[in-house]
């Protein structure tokens, strides 16, 4: 439980600003906050975007995954942006350069991702992972995702449900399955087994990769997993 984390609570009491991604990804963060004693400012990463929303065992929710989609990175890097210079206003020069710098770094992935998945018929656009992770993604570049274990990776899919999916795996010839940074692969290997395809690598999804590693950063991440998928989609 990270609330119980003495170095968490530490580094939140200590600390002049916290950002948060919002729509509910951190079910634990005002717990946190609450027992640090933090009095400062939290920031929603995520404010003013429009998020997709997903029925989750017949309820609808909304998805918090919005990083996937380079078009929401632009809010994320507005809003930290913004805040950065409200709490360093003597540093306002700097941040708004490097805010402008990265912002371009931002449109460029968009159109690398764009340029990437042009000539990949939609019927091959079709992805297994362990958790229903990259919704924006897939909305954002005409990709369908699909997950034995639904939005939480917490969650364990029914045999009726991964029956479903071996299924569909088959039926529509799906070789892109990917396990993810996050996610136990018992799962996707189980099913990988059963309907005899293999799996193509690693997708991150909530967490980077350790440092100095292949997606320690967000734009590392994204450059990594557009690689990997077009290259799945290709050998389909």
């Amino acid at each position: 439980d990270v609330c119980s984390s003495d170095l968490d609570l530490k580094n939140v009491a200590a600390a002049d600003l916290v950002i948060v991604n919002g729509l509910g990804f951190e079910g634990w963060i005002d717990r946190l906050i609450e027992s640090a004693g933090y009095q400062g400012h939290v920031i929603v990463a995520t404010d003013g975007l429009n998020p997709k929303r997903m029925n989750h065992e017949g309820k609808e929710i909304v998805d918090p995954h919005a990083w996937h989609s380079p078009q929401n990175a632009h809010v994320y890097v507005s809003n930290i942006s913004k805040a950065l210079i409200a709490a360093l206003p003597d540093h306002k020069d700097v941040i708004v350069a490097r805010t402008k710098a990265y912002q371009e770094k931002i449109t460029e992935l968009d159109q690398e991702m764009h340029e990437a998945f042009k000539n990949i018929p939609l019927e091959k656009r079709k992805v297994i992972t362990a958790h229903d992770g990259f919704g924006y993604l897939g909305q954002a570049y005409d990709i369908t995702f699909l997950a034995p274990m639904g939005i939480s990776t917490d969650s364990e899919p029914s045999a009726h449900q991964l029956a479903v999916l071996i299924k569909q795996i088959s039926e529509e010839d799906i070789k892109a399955v990917f396990i993810e940074n996050i996610a136990n692969p018992k799962i996707l290997e189980q099913m990988v087994s059963e309907a005899g395809v293999s799996l193509q690598g690693v997708l991150y999804s909530d967490a980077l990769s350790a440092p100095g590693t292949e997606a320690d950063t967000y734009l590392k991440m994204m450059h990594h997993n557009i690689g990997v998928l077009t290259k799945a989609f290709a050998a389909n």
